[in-house]
C-alpha cells in the first residue's frame, strides 16, 4: 500500500457526493438487507456485476461491496464513463488502492471476435476466464450472468445495472469474481471493458449484436483485499455511502 492510513483518510474525508440520488433506478428489486446473505451470490452496482463465492463470509462481502461502491461513486465525480473511459478506469483504480486493494491491471486492448453475431457477457466471460486459468474457475459469474440474461427487459436489476449507460450506445462497466484465498484475503480477478456500439440496446450485454455494430475494449486486473487494510477506513466509508446503498446496490442469491 503506497498510501499512508493518514492520507487515505484524508483522501476519504475530502468527499462529498452531495444529496442522494433523485431518480428511482430499483423499481421491482426487494428491500435491501443491510448484512450479506450467506452463500454464493453477487451483487449488482450501476455498471458493476460482482459475483461472491461461498467462502466470502457475510462480513467480508460487505465491505468488499462498500468499497466497490464508493469507488465508483468516486470516480464518477472525477471522470465520464463515456467511451473510452480510461480516464474513469485510472480514477476508480485509484479509490480502490486508498480503500484497500492491491490490483495489477493489463493495458487496453480492443477485443475482437470471429463471430459473425456475438453477445457482449460472453466475451467478456471469456476475457477474463483466459487471464484466470478458464471460465470453470468463475462458475458463480456464470451462473449469476445466467440469471441476469433471464430477466426482463424492465427488471430492476437491469434498470441498476445499466443506469450508468442506458442513454448511450456507449460506457464502462465491470464484471469479477471474489473468493477467499488460502491467507484469508479476498481474490477478485475481474474485466474492466468499455464499448461503444452503433444503437443503444437494453440488456445490452446479452443481446445479439453484429460484429461490426459494437466495439468492445478490455483490460484485466487481478485485485486482492485485505480486511486489515480497510477497517481503518470502515466506518468512514460507511457514513459517506450509508444513504446510497439502497438506491445504487442489490443482491442475486445464486
Amino acid at each position: 500500500m503506497t498510501a499512508s492510513i493518514k492520507q487515505r483518510i484524508a483522501r476519504l474525508e475530502a468527499l462529498d457526493f452531495g444529496p442522494t440520488y433523485t431518480e428511482d433506478i430499483r423499481i421491482g428489486i426487494s428491500p435491501l438487507n443491510e448484512t450479506p446473505p450467506a452463500g454464493a451470490g453477487a451483487t449488482v452496482m450501476p455498471g458493476t456485476t460482482i459475483a461472491f463465492s461461498d467462502d466470502i463470509l457475510a462480513d467480508l462481502r460487505g465491505d468488499l461491496e462498500d468499497a466497490i461502491l464508493l469507488s465508483s461513486m468516486a470516480a464518477d465525480q472525477k471522470a465520464t464513463r463515456r467511451y473510452p473511459s480510461r480516464e474513469w478506469y485510472t480514477e476508480y483504480q485509484g479509490w480502490l488502492e486508498t480503500c484497500g486493494f492491491l490490483i495489477q491491471s493489463t493495458a487496453f486492448q480492443r477485443r475482437l471476435t470471429s463471430k459473425s453475431v456475438f453477445r457482449i457477457a460472453d466475451e467478456a466471460l471469456d476475457f477474463i476466464g483466459a487471464v484466470t486459468g478458464g471460465t470453470a474457475a468463475l462458475s458463480v459469474l456464470q451462473s449469476t450472468l445466467m440469471a441476469l440474461s433471464e430477466k426482463a427487459d424492465d427488471d430492476g436489476l437491469i434498470a441498476l445495472f445499466e443506469s450508468e449507460t442506458k442513454n448511450a450506445g456507449d460506457g464502462a462497466f465491470q464484471l469479477g469474481q471474489a473468493s477467499l484465498s488460502g491467507d484469508g484475503r479476498a481474490v477478485l480477478p475481474f474485466g474492466l471493458f468499455a464499448f461503444r456500439s452503433t444503437s443503444i440496446k437494453k440488456k445490452f450485454l446479452f443481446f445479439s449484436w453484429d460484429k461490426d455494430a459494437v466495439e468492445l475494449f478490455a483490460s484485466a486486473s487481478s485485485a486482492i483485499f485485505t480486511q486489515a487494510d480497510y477497517a481503518p477506513l470502515r466506518d468512514q466509508v460507511n457514513s459517506l455511502i450509508a444513504n446510497r446503498r439502497k438506491e445504487r446496490l442489490s443482491r442475486l442469491t445464486i
